[in-house]
């Protein structure tokens, strides 16, 4: 009779066993999944063209990709736990205010700002902020992808110059001029071609 309990305790020992090691054995998987893919977003985000800041909700600073490091001169030990209007200028800074406020569908859209970078230069971006909330919906802070548009700007200038080159010579050009797009629909002309001969 002792035999037979024996046995039958070795043997719910045994299985138990067993299990253990099929959960130890599965946790061991599940945790080098999640080790690869943080190891993969990580990656991804320290790799990415944009910049990325993420803040708590008292608006400090709790994390920054290399990107924005990049893009605004600082190390990452001088961005994080600094606040997130650090780098902004008084005018920005109202823009940033105005800015981050909720729509109706709870998102808040992308907006133009320009960062003071730490050499004092102007960095033009597109700021795409999200705010993050916590299991219990309140907010626990927000999370942006920021956008370098320098060099979009400096296109955009260059496009008002050769526009306003090209209205001077048409203004002051003692010829008749007529500029067409591809539907031959008049796109500009020269003073002269509006006056009787």
């Amino acid at each position: 009779m002792l035999e037979v309990k024996v046995n039958e305790r070795t043997k719910d020992l045994r299985e138990n066993m067993r299990r253990l090691e099929d959960e130890v054995l599965e946790r061991k998987h599940a945790e080098a999944a999640l080790k690869k893919s943080e190891e993969y977003n990580r990656v991804l985000i320290e790799t990415m063209n944009e910049a990325l800041v993420v803040i708590d909700k008292t608006k400090s600073v709790i994390y920054v990709n290399s990107k924005f490091c990049e893009m605004l001169g600082y190390s990452r030990q001088e961005i994080i736990g600094a606040s997130a209007t650090h780098c902004l200028d008084e005018q920005n800074l109202k823009i940033f205010s105005q800015k981050n406020t909720k729509s109706h569908d709870g998102r808040i859209q992308p907006y133009k700002i320009e960062w003071t970078r730490k050499d004092g230069t102007k960095l033009a971006t597109i700021t795409s902020p999200q705010v993050l909330f916590d299991r219990e919906g309140n907010m626990s802070g927000a999370v942006a992808v920021i956008t370098d548009i320098t060099e979009l700007k400096q296109v955009e200038q260059e496009l008002r110059e050769a526009k306003a080159f090209t209205e001077s010579i048409l203004q002051n050009v003692p010829e008749v001029i007529y500029s067409t797009d591809g539907d031959l629909r008049l796109t500009a002309q020269s003073l002269l071609a509006g006056r009787p001969a």
